[in-house]
């Protein structure tokens, strides 16, 4: 018996997202624990709720809902898997920033309007991950490197 409690904690505490989201969460809890989503939209299968640490931080999460308002799945975003799924020449802003929520720092280049997310890189390195969109907000590159808040040898640059 103690060995099913021990095991029974363990796998709650991996259904546990560092962010505090929690599958079985309704959406009055999250509006009272965490505020307005950074961005959110309708898939399929239910309104799906965009929460960052932008800024500063290097975490977004996707709280995925049912129809009652209920959370089903919390997944992390900001990291290669996810994006990975950004599809270069058919995304535009929107599709951005309802799947990654807002990011980090915005910037041009003489092409592109630049989009930065913080992120972890396999949760070692910090990194920004930058979505380039041409004069009519279309995706046309990505790119990674990293970030230079982190980087010591960008410390006399700022």
């Amino acid at each position: 018996m103690k060995v099913l409690a021990i095991g029974l904690v363990l796998l709650l505490g991996a259904c546990a997202h560092p962010d505090g989201l929690r599958v079985g969460m309704s959406r009055d809890e999250l509006d009272s624990r965490f505020g307005r989503p950074a961005a959110q939209r309708h898939d399929a299968d239910g309104d799906v709720l965009i929460y960052s640490s932008a800024p500063l931080g290097e975490r977004a999460s996707a709280a995925h809902l049912d129809a009652g308002g209920r959370v089903v799945s919390v997944e992390p975003l900001l990291n290669t898997e996810h994006f990975a799924t950004i599809k270069v020449g058919t995304w535009n802003k929107n599709d951005v920033l309802t799947h990654f929520g807002t990011a980090a720092e915005f910037s041009r280049t003489r092409n592109y309007e630049v989009w930065s997310y913080r992120y972890r890189e396999a949760e070692i390195w910090y990194s920004l991950f930058h979505v380039m969109f041409d004069a009519s907000g279309v995706v046309r590159e990505t790119q990674n490197g990293p970030d230079p808040m982190f980087d010591p040898s960008f410390k006399n640059r700022f």
